[in-house]
Order: structure tokens, then sequence, then C-alpha cells
């Protein structure tokens, strides 16, 4: 349980701290920052409403929940825990009935103070003159006291004047021992300098040896902190400078040439097949464009043309041969960084289908096509084909839950598809809708020559529209009826059946007296099924034409309306 807890205190505080980052870079509106804000409550909401409260111990770089250290940044000027803890802060409480609005001033105080010279914020101060309701702190006495001044003895002191302009300084003897220190500690880092840049002999005498003035505490934080920064690669640094560089840059051409440089860093990580990093690295720019002001619209279109370029047909090419020659080993991040570049990935998104192996494979393709086109229905009709019915049939169910008339429309074109399992499944994506023109494309096959697509049309008509009811009338009590195939047959006499008209049963009824005594067996059994269907039409007109028939001269038609 405790465990468990740990994990989603883990949780929050990492999306905490990834929310303070966005709140740094984009404005409070930007749709970044409302996303991770939101996402955040919502779990820390969640965390209140099981537990009640959320207490955090804040270290210098780190954050606490119960003795264990469950968050830590190293990096000072960037650091949340260190933020806290310069102040003297050394508890945070969240209480169950946080409000959002609450919530989201408690994260621009922090904001706000981030932003602030460190001698100049102070966010226990803005958090004690906010009084939050539902969100306490903590912070020693004996700290604020001595923050404040509180208990300071106020000094005694005179200027004498003649003394203040005669040039001289009168050190005490602490004073010159200090001084002494000091000296001997700017010279010690000096002469190291001296040795690592100009390899040049000691020249600078030292007064005394120099011992670390660090406690134990304080050395296990430095050696931490420099074990953390070797763990940094030197490209994550370099794009990190990269983008810096990017933010500063107000000359067209210099930006240029740095944007070049991310560019052939993007083209690396896609050449080790690093689609999650190559990912990253468009966003963020993408990010960045949207916060670009008027004044810098040569920025927008420089960033434009990077993405643009991993768009272009040779690109999109290789990644494709990747896919190809089985060199993909995190398919989220491929399909993902796909997923960014549509609608050019699009016809990419089709082929891969086509060739995936596996089924979970093809469902995350397909996912992705549903997500990013289901607003776009243009783009998916192109990928359409004959040759691809599998996924074209994938595409006639994202038109069937669309539901618009634009939809209607473009199952109209797999009218003349040769394919006939393609044209099956728009004829039974066409019976979802309930309007004139998918009753027309369904009429349209009743004309057709093929048995199998008529039965389909046949079972996805809707029995509520007058003409089509008058239609299937005519048709069962033409001579041909009894040529047609048996699935289409009952197809037809289902259809009257779904009625429960008057018409309609006056046609079964013919249909039923069709078997006389000496009938051939097809037209028997057609009048057989004719009896079962106007059974289950429950009206008086049926019961009456189940009575009448019971003296028919077919004996079989006898006993089938004698027990219906």
């Amino acid at each position: 349980m405790i465990k468990k807890k740990i994990e989603e205190v883990k949780t929050i505080i990492n999306l905490m701290a990834k929310t303070f980052s966005q709140m740094r870079i984009f404005s409070s509106e930007h749709e970044n920052v409302k996303n991770f804000t939101e996402q955040l409550f919502q779990k820390l909401k969640n965390f209140l409403e099981k537990y009640w409260k959320l207490e955090i111990g804040i270290e210098e770089l780190s954050f606490s929940l119960e003795g264990e250290i469950i968050y830590t940044d190293k990096q000072i000027k960037h650091s949340l825990p260190f933020l806290f803890y310069k102040d003297g802060m050394r508890m945070l409480f969240f209480y169950k009935n946080l409000q959002k609005d609450e919530f989201i001033d408690f994260l621009e105080i922090i904001k706000f103070n981030s932003s602030l010279p460190a001698e100049e914020s102070d966010i226990v101060i803005s958090f004690w003159e906010h009084d939050f309701s539902n969100i306490r702190y903590f912070a020693p006495d004996d700290y604020l006291e001595s923050k404040i001044g509180t208990g300071m003895e106020t000094l005694d002191y005179q200027v004498d004047k003649t003394e203040l302009f005669s040039g001289k300084i009168e050190l005490l003897p602490e004073d010159r021992q200090a001084l002494s220190q000091d000296s001997g500690i700017a010279q010690k880092i000096l002469k190291n300098v001296s040795k690592q840049v100009d390899n040049t002999p000691d020249e600078i005498p030292s007064t005394h040896d120099e011992k670390s003035h660090l406690n134990q505490k304080e050395m296990e934080i430095l050696e931490l902190i420099i074990q953390d920064s070797r763990k940094i690669s030197s490209d994550d640094e370099l794009i990190s400078l990269l983008f810096e560089m990017l933010y500063l840059e107000e000359r067209p051409e210099h930006f240029s040439q740095t944007l070049e440089i991310l560019k052939q860093c993007q083209l690396k990580y896609l050449s080790k097949n690093n689609f999650k990093k190559s990912l990253e690295i468009l966003k963020t720019l993408n990010d960045f464009k949207q916060n670009q002001s008027i004044n810098f619209s040569y920025k927008k279109e420089s960033i434009d043309e990077f993405i643009n370029s991993s768009k272009d047909k040779s690109a999109l090419a290789d990644i494709k041969i990747k896919f190809q020659e089985g060199m993909i080993r995190n398919f989220d991040a491929y399909f993902s960084y796909l997923e960014f570049l549509t609608p050019a990935t699009i016809p990419l998104f089709a082929d891969l289908y086509d060739e995936a192996k596996s089924s979970p494979i093809r469902d995350k393709i397909l996912n992705k096509i549903k997500k990013t086109e289901k607003k776009n229905i243009s783009l998916l009709m192109k990928i359409a084909s004959n040759d691809k019915p599998e996924l074209t049939k994938e595409i006639i169910s994202i038109l069937g839950e669309i539901q618009d008339k634009e939809a209607v429309k473009h199952l109209a074109s797999f009218f003349g598809f040769e394919n006939k399992s393609i044209q099956t499944a728009a004829i039974n994506t066409l019976g979802k809708f309930h309007n004139r023109t998918a009753e027309k494309i369904l009429l349209a096959y009743l004309s057709g020559t093929d048995e199998e697509l008529r039965t389909a049309a046949i079972k996805n008509l809707h029995s509520d529209n007058k003409s089509i009811r008058t239609s299937i009338i005519q048709t069962v009590q033409d001579k041909k009826f009894y040529k047609k195939c048996w699935p289409e047959k009952k197809a037809l006499i289902d259809f009257l059946s779904r009625t429960k008209d008057i018409d309609a049963c006056s046609a079964l009824t013919s249909v039923i007296k069709k078997a006389g005594m000496f009938s051939k067996k097809k037209i028997v059994n057609t009048s057989l099924y004719a009896v079962s269907a106007i059974k289950k039409m429950t009206t008086p007109e049926a019961e009456n034409t189940l009575k009448i028939n019971k003296n028919s001269r077919n004996k079989k038609i006898r006993e089938a309306c004698r027990k219906a």
C-alpha cells in the first residue's frame, strides 16, 4: 500500500516539475500549459480523494515522502525543490478540498517567484500573503526570524566625516585573518587555473594549506551533481544549447545556420532509428514557432521549411525502408513520428498497413489513421483501393462511425469497385444511415446483376419508407421472383415481414397461395417461408391469412398455417 502511494506521489511530483518547466517557457494560455495543468490537478485531486492529505518534505535539491526521496533536481537554476528550500520552506501540504482556481494560483506564484532574481523572490511570504485554504506549508521559526531580522540588536554607529575621506582603512585583527584566508583561496584557484590553461609553473605563492570548507552533506550533494552532469549526453547538451541560441538569435542568417545544425542532429537521430528524439526536436520546434512574434516571421518560415523537409518523398521513402527491412524496435515512437507529419504520411500508413505481418502492428497503424483523419474524409478516400481490401473495409467502417451526409456520398463511390467484399462492406455500412441518399444508393444495387450484392442491399433497406415498400412488393409479385436465388427471396420476404404493412401482408399471401397440390419443391419451400414471415407480423391481417390458408390444397402449407 505504501509503495503504491509513493509511486502515485512520484508521478504527481514529476508532472508538477514538467508543468513548472512548461510555465517557464510558455504563457498561461498556451495549450501545453493548459494540458499539463489539467492533468496535474486531476491526478492530485484523485490522490487527495483517496488519502485526504499529501505531505511533501522539502530538502535542498529534493522532495521526499515519509522519509524517502521521490524527486531530485540538481540544476539549481531550474530546481523546484531549491526554489522552496532557499526561502526556508521545509514541508508542503495539500488537502482534500483543494480547488482548481486555488491550485492554479499556487502554480502562478511559483512561476512568478522563479522569474525574479534570487534576492528579490520569497515564495514563503507570497504564500503567506495569499493565505490558501487547502494548501499549507511549514518553515522553521528560527529561519524566518533570522530572515526577517527579528531579535537583531540595533547597531549604534557614528560617522566621523573627517576620517571618512582620509584614504585609510583600519583593519581589526580578525579582519586581517579573514582577508588572509580569502586571499589564500583566491590564490589557490588562480594557481589551478594557471596550471590547466597555460601549463605554466606556479607563480602565486600560497600563504597556507587550504582545506575544504564543505561539510559532509554538502560534499555528498556536490558529488551527486557532478555524477548527474556526467550522465547527460553530449548530444542532449548540444540540442539544448541550439534551442537556447535559436530563442536568443535575432539575426536571420545566424538563425538559419543554427537551425541547419539542429537539422543535422535530427537526421543523425533518424539514421540511428531514434524516432523518439527526432520527434522531440520537431515538437519543440513547432511549439517554439507558435510563440514567435510577428517581428520574427522569418523564424516561423525557416521552421516550417525544416518540418516540411521531413515530409518530402525521399525522407518518407527512407522511413518506409526502415520498416520493410525490420529496423524498427520502438513502434510506438515510430508511428507517433509519422502521426506528427500527417496528412503527408497517410499514404505511407496505408502501405505499412498492407505490409504489416502482425495484428498488433496493424492495430497501431489503424488507430493512428483513425485518430488523425476522421475529420478529413477525402484523405481517407485517397488510400482506399481494390488492391487494399482489408484497409479499405476499415476505412468504410470509419465512414460509418462519422455518420454525416459527406460520409454517405463517399460510400457511394464504392459502388464501382470490383472487389465484392468491399462493396458488401459499403452496403452494410449504408444500412446504418437513415437518410434518402443512403436509401437511393441501396436501391441502385437492387437493379444490379450480382445476386449477393442485391441480397445485401435488401437486408439493409429500412421498412419505414413507403416508396421502398412498394418497390419490394412489386418485386415479390413479379413472375421473375421465383427465379431468384434462395438467399435473395428470403431477404425480400423478411423485408415485407418487418413492415407489418397490409399491402405487404397481401403480397406474402399471394406467395403462400402459389403453392398448389403438385407444385415444385422450390415454390413450396418459398411459400412455407412466407408462412413463417406472416406469423412474425403479428397483425390481425396476418392472423386472418393464416386462418384462411389452413385449408390450402398443399398439405405442408395447411400444417404450417395450423401450427402458426
